[in-house]
């Protein structure tokens, strides 16, 4: 099986419908709209911030530079 590239995850399709969709298969059936938007705003960035470490480690880095990585990982989340 091959893994998912950040492409793949940029254009996925992860929003409030889906997440309620998901939530029903699992028994879960109290959530609003506005609860399922923010679950999957939540989901694409956790899959943006692992993305982004496989870029490097952050100990690799100079401190200086952990700055700019948050950056990145809030670009990315403004994106989506």
């Amino acid at each position: 099986m091959s893994e998912p590239t950040g492409e793949a995850v940029a254009t996925s399709d992860l929003g409030a419908e889906s997440v309620q969709t998901m939530a029903r298969t699992q028994g879960v059936i109290d959530i609003d709209e506005e609860m399922a938007t923010r679950i999957a705003a939540g989901a694409l960035s956790a899959v943006a911030a692992v993305l982004a470490s496989r870029r490097g480690s952050m100990f690799d880095r100079e401190p200086s530079a952990f700055l700019a990585e948050l950056d990145l990982l809030g670009l990315a989340h403004d994106e989506q």
